[in-house]
């Protein structure tokens, strides 16, 4: 096969500048229909656009590695002096978890926000920053949480509150979707089945913060919202759970009953809780307030749900790929490669762009349209291989019953003010989205 290399771009198609966040889908034509892979000097990585390109990097992980880091920092620990510090961690937590616990929870508090401004990132997590086989046995650890039987046990909490949040949200009729749903399933979902409990006015921000800190250049709120996540989670977040919870077990065991595999009693234990919490929270909101603004402009679709309720799966599919939740991750060359016929050279920073993926003409026919009823919608919203969403079961559910009893429920959902995005780096969603609901 020839091989090419990469087209230079230039400082305007940088994937973190601010008008290419806020206006997504027509920068990921543009660059599309410049190459499968591109170079952006300026930032020394390489931007993979394709379905197919993204595809082939996430199913290869020997090639892409995840081992340092999946944000746009490296990982710390790539560096002899992160790898030292952090094994001075993990011997500390193994001897003395919850004093080790307190002490950084006090160092986040206070120079968190400094201590996350560095490049290469301190925070690494034992599931998206790893590979096989360390990832396999982390990922064994707790999979059994979020098995279909697991998920399939907690339908009727997710329902219970579904059903007190539509009822509520029709008592008001003009609703902010972030606020009455997106950030409120999620949160309450999360919490019954994790056991982790967040102070409800910090979810938002923290949840958000811990996400848009793997872009390039992570704003002061930014890094103090997440610093301030860390020293919840390192403190009381860690501490403060319910006998028996989901998240008491992995601290105490490492593992789920019977799992094959079991996370070590260091901080992994800790930052395998946040990614969970994070995820759960996050990319849960950002997919509900997508998938409602997509029927707010398409109220076709939304007749044809109501008409054909058992499409609402089939809609939740397609709100993923229509507006993905995340934008892209990263990926790190361990040997040289070639993705679309263009050489990556090794060490390099790849970055994976899902939601240019998932509207690659070359894979999806009318990419650009809403169509609730596509069939068949390999989009890659959560993933692919190994690094799979974990939590993806549980967000299909939380947004495939919504969406239920909305349609048995609301014949029209209208806009009632503009809608405000939130910019985050990695992720895309709501920060407001003011609807109405017109009851049937």
């Amino acid at each position: 096969m020839t091989t090419s290399v990469a087209i230079e771009i230039d400082e305007s198609l940088d994937p973190f500048a601010r008008a290419n966040l806020d206006d997504p889908y027509r920068y990921y034509t543009r660059l599309r229909g410049i190459g499968p892979v591109l170079f952006l000097p300026s930032r020394s990585v390489y931007l993979v656009t394709t379905y197919d390109g993204v595809d082939a990097a996430l199913r290869d992980f020997r090639t892409f590695s995840s081992a340092q880091g999946a944000f746009f920092p490296k990982a710390s620990t790539v560096r002899p002096l992160g790898r030292r510090q952090f094994e001075l961690i993990r011997r500390a937590y193994e001897r003395a978890p919850d004093a080790t616990g307190k002490v950084l929870s006090a160092v986040m508090a206070r120079i968190g926000s400094g201590l996350l401004k560095r490049d290469p990132y301190p925070m690494t997590t034992p599931f998206i920053d790893a590979d096989p086989p360390q990832h396999t046995n982390n990922r064994r650890a707790v999979q059994p949480f979020f098995s279909k039987q697991a998920v399939e046990q907690a339908a009727p909490m997710v329902r219970g509150h579904v059903t007190d949040l539509v009822e509520r949200a029709l008592g008001q009729r003009n609703i902010d979707a972030v606020q009455a749903f997106s950030i409120e399933l999620p949160s309450r979902v999360t919490a019954d089945f994790t056991g982790m409990r967040a102070p409800e006015q910090h979810l938002f921000n923290w949840a958000e913060a811990i996400f848009d800190m793997g872009g390039a250049e992570p704003t002061r709120a930014t890094r103090r919202h997440a610093a301030q996540a860390y020293a919840w989670l390192l403190g009381s977040g860690a501490r403060d759970l319910p006998e028996g919870c989901m998240s008491r077990q992995i601290i105490e065991s490492g593992c789920a009953p019977g799992a094959g595999g079991t996370l070590e009693a260091t901080a992994d234990r800790i930052l395998g809780l946040g990614a969970i919490w994070s995820a759960a929270l996050d990319t849960t909101t950002s997919l509900i307030s997508n998938m409602l603004n997509a029927f707010a402009d398409h109220g076709d679709q939304w007749e044809r749900l109501r008409a054909k309720p058992e499409l609402a799966e089939s809609a939740v599919e397609e709100a993923l790929r229509f507006d993905s939740p995340i934008r892209m991750f990263f990926r790190t060359n361990t040997v040289e490669a070639v993705l679309g016929g263009v050489s990556i050279p090794a060490e390099a920073r790849v970055g994976v762009i899902f939601a240019s993926a998932n509207r690659d003409p070359a894979k999806f026919s009318e990419p650009d349209v809403f169509d609730i009823g596509r069939k068949p919608n390999p989009h890659l919203a959560f993933g692919a291989s190994v690094h799979l969403c974990l939590g993806a079961p549980l967000a299909r559910l939380e947004a495939t019953l919504l969406l239920r009893e909305l349609a048995r429920r609301v014949r029209f959902i209208e806009r009632c003010g503009g809608g405000e995005r939130t910019g985050n780096s990695l992720t895309n969603g709501f920060r407001m989205l003011p609807l109405r609901l017109i009851e049937a």
